[in-house]
């Protein structure tokens, strides 16, 4: 069953983490988490994803009564690649 993505995206000042239930685009998203670009240094990016990650199963679980299963990261569609929004 597939139940989104997890997007991560640079907007302004922040790197922002969104559930998305469209794998196309981010329709409908639901931003799940923010943190500030200037301190998203080294090992605390991989932190923060998995923090994301970690949430989102959470609801998941509550939502569908089981945990999903992670996919190799993929590449932005290319209409949501804008860079710093």
């Amino acid at each position: 069953m597939d139940i989104g993505r997890l997007a991560l995206r640079e907007e302004g000042d922040f790197w922002n983490a969104y559930w998305c239930p469209n794998t196309n685009n981010m329709d409908k998203s639901v931003l799940l988490g923010s943190i500030r670009l200037n301190v998203i240094k080294g090992s605390l990016r991989e932190d923060f994803i998995e923090l994301m990650k970690s949430s989102f199963e959470i609801l998941a679980k509550d939502v569908i009564g089981q945990t999903p299963t992670w996919s190799k990261p993929k590449p932005a569609p290319e209409d949501e690649r804008s860079g710093n929004a």
